[in-house]
């Protein structure tokens, strides 16, 4: 048993059989654990946002949604690698927002305001990656797998130490055809 999270949801509590020498080994997440990171293994802070480089629009999901539960959160940090979120007002906004920012450990930051966040500058993102839209995206690939529970979610454990993360089985690793 050890824990076993993503920067966006570190809540895996990962029960992994051991395999046979040389093999790999496989398990699945048990149950919702919340764990501090160790110093050497706690992700990025979240950047503060920029000097409005970015592009704005409207959300494409109330933000409540992308943390309604543990289980989409967990599907979330699995779907959008490297991401860390927090939750802030934004004092540099008149109406003194409510806000979720995200940022990668590359420089891709945004910002979604939870107020009026249908509204056309309630999001703001800068850099390579869309990250908010990505946040958006994984939220509806949960739904349409039909909201599977952490306890559906698995890894694979490759003997040369890389980790494949999979849905139901350990053939329908995420990142794959599944992406």
């Amino acid at each position: 048993m050890t824990p076993w999270g993503t920067p966006y949801a570190n809540a895996g509590l990962l029960r992994l059989v051991v395999g046979e020498p040389g093999g790999a080994s496989h398990g699945r997440f048990v149950e919702n654990a919340n764990f501090m990171w160790m110093r050497p293994q706690r992700p990025h802070s979240v950047v503060a946002p920029g000097t409005g480089a970015g592009t704005r629009s409207a959300s494409a999901m109330d933000p409540d949604l992308a943390e309604e539960n543990v289980h989409v959160a967990f599907a979330i940090g699995l779907r959008v690698p490297q991401v860390r979120a927090v939750h802030c007002w934004d004092d540099a906004d008149p109406r003194g927002t409510y806000r979720v920012r995200l940022s990668d450990d590359r420089g891709s930051w945004a910002s979604a305001r939870y107020h009026d966040w249908a509204a056309q500058d309630a999001v703001e993102q800068v850099g390579e990656r869309r990250l908010w839209d990505e946040v958006c995206e994984a939220r509806t690939w949960w739904l349409e797998r039909g909201r599977p529970e952490l306890t559906r979610f698995g890894v694979t454990v490759h003997p040369n130490g890389e980790q494949s993360v999979w849905l139901d089985g350990p053939e329908h690793v995420l990142g794959g055809d599944d992406r």
